[in-house]
C-alpha cells in the first residue's frame, strides 16, 4: 500500500540540501559543468555533441522537442545529472519517446504502425518504488512540493549509480566537507555587526586541505 509520508520522507532523504557556502557550490560546479568549453575546441563548442552521420536518425528525433540548440539541450541534461549523481550517489535520466501512428487507408484490418516521431532526454529527479511489467512506477515531487505518481517505460529509464565509477554514495560530499573547513567567508567570520574588525590570523588557523 502506497504511504505518502513514506515516499515522500524517501525523496527528501536522497535530495536533502546541501550546504550553499560558496566554497561547497563552486567545487560540484566546476566537477559537473562547461564540458564543451574545457574538452572542445575553441572553435567548435556549439558542436561538442556530434552525431555520426549527421543527420541521422537519433539527431532528427532529439532536435524535434528542441526548440534551442540541441548540444546546449544534452549538455544540461548531462551537467545536471552528474551534479545529482556526485551529490546525491544517484541519478536519473529518462528517455520519452513520441510515436505517429500511421494507419491503412486500403485496409483498415491491418494493425496500426507506430513511428517515433520525436525523443525527448532529459533528468528525472525521485525514487522508483516499484515495477511493474514494462513499467516502473517513478514518484517525484511536484511543482508545489507535493509528491507526484507517475509511470515511467522500463527501457526508456537510465538509472546512474556513483558506486560503478568506484566512489562511495558520500565520497564527493566528504571531500565537500574538507573545503568547507577553509570558508573564510563564513557569517561568522564575517560578521562585523558584532565585531569591531576583522582578524586576519583566522586564516593562518586555517588547516591545510589533506586529499
Amino acid at each position: 500500500m502506497y504511504n505518502p509520508f513514506k515516499t515522500k520522507k524517501s525523496v527528501k532523504r536522497l535530495y536533502r540540501s546541501l550546504s550553499n557556502n560558496p566554497y561547497s557550490y563552486r567545487f560540484f560546479e566546476d566537477l559537473s559543468t562547461g564540458f564543451s568549453f574545457i574538452l572542445g575546441e575553441n572553435d567548435k563548442t556549439k558542436d561538442f555533441f556530434a552525431f555520426e552521420p549527421k543527420g541521422c536518425i537519433a539527431e532528427t528525433i532529439l532536435n524535434a522537442t528542441t526548440h534551442y540548440n540541441l548540444n546546449y539541450k544534452l549538455e544540461q541534461t548531462i551537467s545536471s545529472t552528474m551534479h545529482s549523481l556526485l551529490s546525491y550517489g544517484q541519478a536519473y535520466i529518462y528517455l520519452q519517446p513520441q510515436y505517429t501512428q500511421e494507419k491503412s487507408e486500403e485496409n483498415k484490418n491491418i494493425p496500426v504502425k507506430q513511428t517515433i516521431s520525436s525523443l525527448d532526454i532529459g533528468e528525472v529527479k525521485g525514487v522508483i518504488k516499484q515495477r511493474i511489467g514494462n513499467k516502473y512506477v517513478f514518484y517525484t515531487y511536484g511543482f508545489n512540493g507535493n509528491i507526484i505518481e507517475t509511470e515511467l517505460m522500463a527501457d526508456g529509464l537510465i538509472s546512474l549509480n556513483i558506486r560503478e565509477l568506484g566512489y562511495r554514495k558520500k565520497h564527493f560530499l566528504h571531500l565537500c566537507k574538507k573545503i568547507r573547513k577553509c570558508d573564510v567567508t563564513s557569517v561568522g567570520l564575517l560578521s562585523f555587526e558584532n565585531t569591531d574588525g576583522y582578524d586576519f590570523n583566522i586564516h593562518l588557523k586555517k588547516k591545510r586541505l589533506k586529499f
